[in-house]
């Protein structure tokens, strides 16, 4: 990936200095995209929730494969504080 194919993804970050606090990221373009969907959808009361789901089973799944681990590993949590208050 070269440097140009980033800040296409990374529109934003053209005009925007970003020092990373590890907690909100700069959206890529295809996820912003995807997020502008989900809200005009849900916004419409036509959010289809198993799609979603199988949306999150597909990711899951992608990140298993990329870190090389067996999919039941890799847990769908909304943040980190939420699964750092279920351990026991």
């Amino acid at each position: 990936m070269r440097q140009h194919d980033i800040e296409t993804l990374f529109p934003r970050l053209g005009r925007t200095i970003y020092m990373n606090t590890a907690s909100f990221a700069v959206g890529c373009a295809p996820a912003v995209d995807a997020f502008r969907s989900a809200v005009e959808t849900w916004s419409q009361g036509s959010f289809d929730y198993v799609e979603a789901e199988a949306a999150g089973e597909e990711a899951r799944a992608i990140f298993s494969r990329l870190i090389n681990a067996p999919i039941q590993n890799v847990a769908l949590i909304p943040t980190v504080s939420v699964r750092s208050r279920t351990e026991g």
